[in-house]
């Protein structure tokens, strides 16, 4: 199989990944390759799987295409942590170029079934060349991290000077509540950490906004205030990704992408940054 963006790398750089290691097509599977502790159970990956049509991650990937478009973000993108393909597999159908990188092998997998180049394994274990890449994105993934300077240097290191890091994360610390804890996050952002830690990293902050604001009193309310009394969320998350939500949705949708481009509030950060 040709991917596009391996021919490049090859081209430029002589870098081509390890052969097939997988009957699964599209997969490529770092040797010595373990789960990672930051990687989804199959539990979660079943129901990430089953809630990828519903509004949240519709709304996502529409508010993630238009700041690409947005920012001029071109060339592939590696989608770093990429789960079972959520994001990766729709921006492929847009059109663009994506690479999934996933240490967890249930995702990867997933993602390469849906026709996606994905790799199972870190992108620290992929051994890429220096400034090779055009654009990398992390999508609510970071929050996973307890040591993210690490990874951040490594995205730097990776990419070429210019390109582009995207990320999209959970935001405000006041939303925080058991159902962070449940997911494995270490923090929710506000704009002023995430970008001191991306300019610790040799990143410059292009555009930072909040999106989500439809959903800022229904989480304090039904989820930050009821764990701040030591009860549990009110709402689960597969209610917040509900496949079918009718009109409703689709007009919240459309009012969450034109305040992504203006946000000052929500429960979630769209961050675009450029590499020094």
């Amino acid at each position: 199989m040709r991917v596009p963006e391996f021919d490049r790398l090859q081209m430029e750089f002589g870098w081509s990944p390890t052969p097939l290691q997988s009957q699964v097509e599209f997969l490529w599977t770092v040797e010595g390759q373990e789960a990672s502790k930051t990687s989804f159970s199959e539990q979660q990956l079943d129901q990430l799987e089953a809630g990828s049509e519903g509004w949240w991650y519709r709304t996502r990937n529409d508010v993630i295409d238009d700041a690409l478009k947005d920012c001029g973000v071109d060339g592939a993108i590696w989608d770093v942590g990429s789960g079972s393909g959520a994001v990766a597999v729709e921006l492929s159908r847009r059109g663009r170029d994506v690479v999934a990188v996933e240490p967890g092998e249930g995702g990867a997998e997933i993602s390469a079934q849906r026709g996606v180049p994905s790799f199972c394994g870190t992108l620290e274990q992929l051994g890429l060349p220096t400034h090779s890449l055009k654009a990398v994105g992390m999508f609510d993934v970071l929050e996973h991290l307890e040591y993210r300077a690490g990874v951040l240097r490594e995205v730097r290191r990776v990419l070429k000077p210019g390109g582009h890091l995207v990320l999209t994360l959970p935001a405000l610390h006041f939303l925080w509540s058991g159902s962070d804890v449940a997911a494995g996050h270490f923090l929710r952002y506000s704009k002023r950490s995430i970008r001191r830690e991306l300019e610790a990293a040799g990143f410059t902050v292009v555009r930072a906004r909040y999106f989500f604001l439809l959903t800022v009193l229904p989480l304090f309310f039904l989820r930050a205030l009821p764990h701040r009394f030591g009860r549990g969320p009110v709402v689960s998350d597969e209610e917040l990704v509900a496949k079918d939500v009718g009109v409703i949705g689709r007009l919240a949708s459309q009012v969450e992408r034109m305040w992504a481009r203006i946000g000052s509030l929500g429960s979630s950060l769209l961050v675009v940054a450029r590499a020094n």
